[in-house]
């Protein structure tokens, strides 16, 4: 499965994490992050997480959290919720069939996690 995904979306070769469409790029990191969980050293920069302010140079910590617990889903979830009920159905149909409320995903995202 994941090898048509590939072929389909890649069609040359890659030289940087940049260089992936969306949904491979998603593949590829959580690839990656399980490896270096188990030990392996990948070399990167922390601006390149979408925590890193590129204007003060700095990299925050309690922003990034919020982004690997799932808070910056759920805070544009409420958004939709709010503003755009038909793009919310659309964007987290899946969200809705499985009854997960925007004050679910943090708990959700921990048991993702503990289970990697």
């Amino acid at each position: 499965m994941w090898e048509a995904l590939i072929v389909n979306l890649v069609p040359s070769p890659i030289t940087s994490m940049q260089d992936l469409p969306g949904p491979l790029l998603r593949i590829v990191s959580g690839a990656l992050k399980g490896a270096v969980n188990e030990g392996l050293s990948i070399p990167h920069s922390t601006k390149r997480f979408p925590s890193y302010d590129s204007e003060n140079k700095e990299f925050s910590a309690e922003v990034h959290r919020k982004h690997i617990t799932g808070k910056n889903a759920a805070d544009y979830m409420c958004y939709l919720i709010e503003e755009d009920e038909d793009a919310h159905k659309k964007q987290f149909s899946p969200f809705i069939k499985n009854n997960i409320t925007p004050y679910m995903m943090k708990e959700m995202y921990k048991k993702a996690h503990a289970a990697i």
